[in-house]
């Protein structure tokens, strides 16, 4: 099976794409600290029912590490722009951790676009607001030591441990990470731009979007339709 690789510019940025298959278009959007490559093993099989196209989100992978863009509301917009540009007007996604919650909100602010959606390791953009949620935020501490300025690009720039024990913590893997799988997403940050992008991705969602988001609800307005 053969899997195509190229750039699609959105306006402000140029985002890479592979793809494979015929068919309609079923989406796969990867999280942190991944990138296309992620969906490896799962490609050749939707690729027999579908075109399959996966692209890495702006400041991962191959595309464009942009200095702004990273509310999760812009690259909401990325997402949109990038069915547009690729010439769709409905697409299914299969989606993981942040590409879930970016999936989310593109499907909440642009009601049709996405026809079906399995998103995995993710909660909803709905949050109950309640006291179970202090020591969930306490699990995830990481994004506290990514977002501080200046150090968190460093660290994750200078060495890959950080990101290969956040791969490894808890044992999500049943047969272990190889040294190169780990490696093959731990090397984009040392590109320091990548490294910003991901202080970027945490530091706005942790001070910019999560009190909106559990006290007010934010995308409370949004209404499904069957």
């Amino acid at each position: 099976m053969e899997i195509t690789h190229r750039f699609r510019d959105i306006g402000n940025c140029k985002i890479h794409v592979a793809e494979a298959g015929e068919g309609e278009p079923l989406i796969m959007y990867h999280g942190w600290p991944q990138h296309w490559w992620m969906w490896r093993k799962q490609i050749p099989f939707f690729a027999k029912h579908y075109r399959v196209i996966v692209p890495d989100i702006r400041g991962f992978g191959w595309s464009d590490a942009t200095p702004d863009g990273y509310l999760k509301d812009d690259l909401a917009e990325d997402f949109v722009k990038l069915i547009r540009a690729l010439g769709y007007q409905q697409v299914r996604l299969l989606s993981h951790d942040w590409g879930g919650w970016i999936g989310y909100i593109a499907s909440a602010k642009y009601p049709g676009l996405i026809r079906q959606h399995f998103a995995t390791n993710i909660p909803p953009i709905w949050p109950k607001v309640s006291f179970q949620m202090i020591p969930a935020t306490l699990r995830f501490g990481y994004m506290f030591q990514i977002s501080m300025p200046f150090f968190g690009p460093r660290m994750l720039q200078r060495s890959g441990r950080f990101v290969h024990h956040l791969f490894t913590r808890g044992n999500t893997h049943p047969v272990g990470w190889t040294d190169f799988e780990k490696n093959e997403f731990s090397e984009q940050f040392k590109d320091l731009a990548r490294g910003k992008a991901s202080a970027k991705l945490y530091g706005w969602f942790l001070l910019r979007e999560y009190v909106p988001l559990g006290l007010f609800g934010k995308y409370k307005s949004f209404v499904f339709k069957p």
